[in-house]
């Protein structure tokens, strides 16, 4: 199942953690496309099947929004070439806000190292994510 095919109303098993991020990077690629918040979370809320997954998936918007100065400047580090897919770009940028947003000590360390990224000013070699 792809990013694309797994749309809120086709991922089954309940609302989970997994619906609410594929439901948040639909959102947040609408929102990249130029479309308002409010109007992708109406039409969130109105396909989704249960209230708490548009409440999950509304909250890692507003996270991932939240932060995206920084979230953005991260994946774009991160990335080897420009991304122009919307929804894998959304659910990458609510992924990295969230892995900020916690405090747990392995998560520091990634933190840690973005911001040797940063500091650097370069790119991310590609085997950095296997370390």
């Amino acid at each position: 199942m792809t990013l694309r095919s797994a749309s809120v109303s086709t991922v089954s098993a309940g609302p989970s953690l997994a619906q609410a991020f594929v439901a948040a990077a639909e959102a947040i690629g609408r929102v990249s496309g130029g479309e308002s918040l409010n109007a992708a979370l109406a039409d969130l809320k109105s396909r989704a099947p249960a209230r708490t997954l548009a409440a999950a998936a509304q909250d890692l918007c507003y996270n991932a929004l939240r932060g995206y100065g920084v979230v953005d400047v991260a994946l774009e580090r991160l990335l080897q070439k420009p991304l122009t897919d919307s929804p894998v770009r959304g659910l990458l940028l609510t992924a990295l806000a969230e892995l900020a947003a916690r405090r747990t000590p392995r998560t520091r360390s990634c933190i840690r190292q973005w911001k040797r990224l940063f500091c650097s000013g370069t790119r991310a070699r590609k085997d950095w994510s296997t370390r």
